[in-house]
Order: C-alpha cells, then sequence, then structure tokens
C-alpha cells in the first residue's frame, strides 16, 4: 500500500484562512507558549516527557480550558511527571492508574501502554 500526501494551493489558502481566524484567540496562545517552541531553553527530558504525555492525551479528547484534559495537565505538581514515572517497575499500569483516578480522561490502557513503549 502506497499513500501519497499531496497539499494542494487550496489546501495550503484553507490553512492560512483557519490560522488567522484562531491566531487571537487567548486559549490558541496559551497552547504556543507552553509547547516546546522557544529555541531559547534546551529540551529537557523531563519537559519532553511532560509534553508527550500532554499530546497523548489531547490525541482524541476535549482539551479546553475547563475539560479534564487541561485540569489534569495543570496538577501541581504533574501527576505524570518524570521523575516519578522513570522509578516505576510497570509504568503502564502506573499511568494507566493516574488516569483513572483522576477521572474524565480518555484512553488511559492505551495511554499507559504508550508511555511504557515511549520510555525506552
Amino acid at each position: 500500500m502506497k499513500i501519497i500526501w499531496q497539499v494542494d494551493p487550496e489546501d495550503i489558502i484553507k490553512v492560512n484562512e483557519f490560522y488567522s481566524h484562531h491566531s487571537q484567540n487567548a486559549f490558541v496562545k496559551m497552547r504556543i507558549a507552553s509547547n516546546l517552541n522557544d529555541v531559547k531553553t534546551p529540551i529537557s527530558k523531563k519537559a519532553f516527557w511532560e509534553r508527550m504525555i500532554g499530546c497523548l492525551l489531547t490525541a482524541q479528547q476535549r482539551s479546553g480550558p475547563t475539560s479534564a484534559v487541561n485540569r489534569f495537565l495543570s496538577t501541581q505538581p504533574f501527576l505524570l511527571r518524570h521523575e516519578i514515572c522513570q522509578t516505576q517497575a510497570e509504568l503502564d499500569q502506573f499511568v494507566t492508574k493516574t488516569l483513572s483516578e483522576f477521572g474524565g480522561l480518555r484512553r488511559s490502557t492505551g495511554i499507559g501502554k504508550e508511555a511504557l513503549h515511549n520510555s525506552k
């Protein structure tokens, strides 16, 4: 099977229009600022790990300002921080349990398995 990804000029126009329409939204600005796009700051394993967990959580569920995902990602201290996760003998089960107990989050088992896979 071959998958061909073709971007036409109309696609570029649509993406630019979408960006223009949403670029000044406060939530969009906050998400851009919270991503790992600050070239002045070296990317640490800790920062990468926490952003990766965020990406896994936001893949198939709402992540707006009042969502369970946003509440989870805003916990202080972060419940799935790197220094705790790296000490877990069964990381997938720890991640799954943490997400399940927090409540309101989808794919806890899948995210647990993905976190384990990505920790290697």
